[in-house]
C-alpha cells in the first residue's frame, strides 16, 4: 500500500465546481450549527446556572434527530427531493434567525429556547 492511497481523494473537489460549492456550504453549515449549539448552551447556563437545563439543550437537539431521522428516509422517498431539501434548509435557517432574535431580546423562557432547538433539530433530521 502506497502512502498516496492512504489520503482522501480530492479529485472531485478539484474537477467539479458544483460539488465544491456543496462541500464548502456543508462545511460552513456544520460550523454554524456547532456554534449555535454552544451559544444556546451558554445562554441557558447564564439564565439558569443549572447543569440539568444545560443538558436539556443537548437532549432537545438529539431526541428529534433520533425520532424523526428514522422516518425521514421514507418521507424523502415519497416527495420531490429538491423541494424537501429546500424546505428543510429554509426551516433550519428560520430557526437560526429566531434563535438569534431571542438571544438579542434576552429573558426568553428556557422552554421556548428548547422548543426552538427541538424544531431546528427536526429540520436537520430531514436534511
Amino acid at each position: 500500500m502506497s502512502l498516496t492511497s492512504a489520503f482522501v481523494d480530492l479529485t472531485p473537489l478539484r474537477v467539479s465546481p458544483a460539488f465544491r460549492r456543496l462541500w464548502v456550504g456543508r462545511v460552513f453549515s456544520g460550523f454554524g450549527a456547532q456554534m449555535t449549539l454552544v451559544a444556546v448552551m451558554f445562554q441557558v447556563w447564564e439564565q439558569t446556572r443549572s447543569t440539568v437545563w444545560t443538558g436539556a439543550v443537548g437532549l432537545a437537539q438529539a431526541l428529534p434527530l433520533v425520532v424523526f431521522g428514522l422516518f425521514a428516509g421514507s418521507l424523502v422517498d415519497r416527495v420531490d427531493r429538491r423541494k424537501f431539501a429546500l424546505v428543510t434548509t429554509a426551516g433550519q435557517a428560520a430557526c437560526s434567525v429566531l434563535l438569534a432574535v431571542q438571544g438579542f431580546l434576552g429573558d426568553v423562557p428556557v422552554l421556548a429556547v428548547l422548543g426552538l432547538v427541538a424544531v431546528q433539530s427536526c429540520f436537520v433530521a430531514g436534511g
